[in-house]
C-alpha cells in the first residue's frame, strides 16, 4: 500500500508542476525534466545497485541473505520489475524493492512528452485512458498475483488517478473544493481505514482483487487534496515540523531500508535467538525501531554527503514560480532556487 501510495503522490506532483510550467511558458522542457529526474533519482539508485550487486554478495556468510539471482540487465536499464513476471518469484533480489522504482522512471520516460504533444483541451481523456487499459489488462490477468503486483500496466492506473487529482486541482478547482466540508473529509477518512482493515479480504477475492487499486488509489488522492488545499482538515501533517523535515529524505529511506533491517536481524538472529524464539512480537518490534532509527541517520547522512552535490546540479534546470512584488507569478528557469 505504501507503494500504492508512492505512485499516487508522485504521478500528482510530476502532473501538477507540468501543467503549471505549461501554463506558465507556453511548453514544457523535456530536456529539463529529464535531467531533473536523472540527478535526483539515478546517484543513489546505481549506488544501492553496486551495494546489492557487489557488496552484499561479500557479506553473504555473515548477514542471513539468499543467494542473488537477478539479472543485473535488468537493474541497468529500470526493468527490474518485469523480471518476477519474466522469471517468477525465484528471480527476486535482495534489493528487489527497486521494482517500484523502474516503474518510476518508465513512467519518467513517457509523461512529459504525452503532457506536451497531447491537446492542452483535452488532456483529461489521457487520464481515463490510462486507468481504462490498466483495468482491463487486471480484468484479463485477475487470477495472475505477479503480474497483477509487479508489471507496468497493472499499477499504471495509479498514475493515471493521481495524474487526474492534478488536473482537477488546476483546471477544475471549484468542483474540488465543493468536498472541503468536515463531513466528507471524516467519511473519506473512516472509508480509508475500513479499506485498510478489510485489505486482507479484499485480495483474498478475484473479482473485487481487480479494482482493489483504484479504491485506494481514490482515496489516496483525496487525502492528498485534503492536506494541500482543503481549510476544513482536521489536521495538517505539515504541521508536524519534525515529521515533514523527513520529506528530504524519504527517497534515501526507502532506498536504504534494506540494509539496516538485515543487519538488525543477523544480530538478533546470532545473539539473542533465545529472545526471540520466547518474545517473538516483541523482538520484531525492537529490530524494526532500531532499523528505522538506523536508516534515519544513514539517510540523513547521504542527504547531505551524497545526494545533495547532485541536487544543487539539478537547480539550474528547475522550473521555479514565485510571488513579484505586485503579487504576480514570475516563472523562470535558474542557477538559483527562488527562497
Amino acid at each position: 500500500m505504501g507503494v500504492n501510495f508512492f505512485f499516487c503522490l508522485s504521478s500528482f506532483l510530476i502532473t501538477f508542476l507540468l501543467l503549471k510550467e505549461y501554463d506558465k511558458t507556453g511548453t514544457i522542457s523535456i530536456k529539463g525534466f529529464y535531467i531533473r529526474r536523472m540527478l535526483r533519482i539515478w546517484p543513489l539508485y546505481y549506488l544501492i545497485i553496486i551495494g546489492g550487486l557487489v557488496i552484499l554478495p561479500l557479506l553473504k556468510n555473515y548477514l542471513p541473505l539468499p543467494p542473488e539471482r537477478a539479472n543485473p540487465f535488468y537493474y541497468i536499464f529500470f526493468l527490474y520489475n518485469f523480471e518476477p513476471v519474466v522469471r517468477g518469484l525465484d528471480g527476486v533480489s535482495n534489493i528487489g524493492f527497486v521494482w517500484s522504482i523502474a516503474i518510476e522512471e518508465q513512467f519518467y520516460l513517457v509523461w512529459p512528452v504525452i503532457m506536451l504533444f497531447i491537446n492542452i483541451r483535452r488532456k483529461y481523456l489521457i487520464f481515463f485512458t490510462i486507468i481504462a487499459i490498466s483495468l482491463v489488462f487486471r480484468i484479463i490477468y485477475r487470477s495472475d498475483y505477479i503480474i497483477l503486483t509487479y508489471h507496468t500496466l497493472s499499477v499504471f492506473s495509479d498514475m493515471g488517478i493521481g495524474g487526474l487529482i492534478a488536473w482537477l486541482a488546476i483546471r477544475k478547482p471549484n468542483l474540488v473544493m465543493k468536498f472541503d466540508r468536515k463531513s466528507i473529509i471524516l467519511g473519506f477518512y473512516v472509508t480509508g481505514l475500513v479499506l485498510f482493515m478489510l485489505r486482507p479480504v479484499i485480495l483474498a477475492h478475484p473479482l473485487i482483487n481487480i479494482y482493489e487499486r483504484l479504491l485506494y488509489s481514490f482515496i489516496f488522492c483525496f487525502f492528498i487534496i485534503e492536506q494541500n488545499f482543503y481549510k476544513n482538515s482536521f489536521y495538517k501533517i505539515g504541521n508536524f515540523r519534525k515529521t515533514s523535515e523527513l520529506g528530504k529524505v524519504t527517497y534515501g529511506l526507502y532506498m536504504y531500508h534494506m540494509f539496516p533491517v538485515v543487519f538488525i536481524h543477523a544480530l538478533f538472529l546470532r545473539y539473542l535467538d533465545g529472545f526471540t524464539q520466547q518474545h517473538l512480537f516483541f523482538s520484531f518490534l525492537i529490530q524494526m525501531l532500531v532499523a528505522l532509527s538506523m536508516v534515519i541517520v544513514i539517510a540523513n547522512l547521504s542527504y547531505n554527503l551524497f545526494e545533495k552535490r547532485f541536487l544543487q546540479m539539478k537547480d539550474k534546470y528547475s522550473f521555479f514560480v514565485s510571488k513579484s512584488n505586485t503579487g504576480a507569478e514570475v516563472v523562470r528557469q535558474s542557477s538559483q532556487p527562488i527562497k
